[in-house]
């Protein structure tokens, strides 16, 4: 048990440093991004109506229009990240919002596994090398003698590093932190 919370609390570590060189990558988190008058991730009314729900509900907080916000993008910007501070407070309840948990979830896990990829394309490799020695060792390299069990750990291998290298990205990344700041800014319709 202490072993995997370990591992768990190794893989989110490197995650949230993969995490900071993304967000420079991206120009702040989603939520943050996706609430700029000049991003249009999300149509204009809609933008409109979670602008006017977070200047009614969170106290202090100033929604810009386009023009303030290109004055001054790094005011508004904390502005922004404030409100989003008091949504992800008020959407704390995981029964109530259990999408939302899912999607912060989904893009925990997404941002962990590409903060460990380096490693699993090592360990996926290494696999592959030992399962060639062992062939080498124990069948003199004659493929054709192979039984069943090494053919599926060699394929089984192959497919770890195929999504190593293949799904786990800074795309697939993206797309659960986009899909994780429309749910967590959706939430602006339903709470009471």
């Amino acid at each position: 048990m202490i072993i995997l919370f370990f591992i768990a609390k190794f893989c989110r570590e490197l995650g949230v440093k993969k995490q900071i060189k993304l967000l420079e990558e991206w120009g702040g988190f989603p939520t943050l991004t996706m609430l700029r008058n000049r991003d249009n991730s999300i149509d204009s009314a809609t933008k409109k109506r979670y602008h006017h729900f977070l200047k009614k509900n969170v106290k202090g907080i100033v929604i810009p229009n386009l023009q303030e916000e290109l004055r001054k993008p790094d005011f508004y910007d904390q502005q922004y990240n404030s409100a989003v501070k008091w949504l992800l407070e008020k959407t704390r309840d995981k029964h109530k919002y259990y999408l939302l948990f899912q999607d912060n979830i989904n893009y925990g896990f997404s941002r962990n596994m590409l903060g460990v990829k380096p490693i699993g394309i090592i360990i996926s490799i290494l696999a592959i090398i030992i399962n060639i020695f062992g062939v080498s060792q124990n069948y003199n390299l004659n493929w054709n003698e192979l039984p069943l069990k090494i053919w599926l750990t060699f394929l089984i291998d192959i497919i770890f590093l195929f999504l190593w290298v293949f799904f786990v990205t800074k795309n697939w990344v993206n797309n659960t932190a986009v899909a994780y700041a429309r749910t967590l800014l959706a939430s602006c319709e339903k709470i009471d």
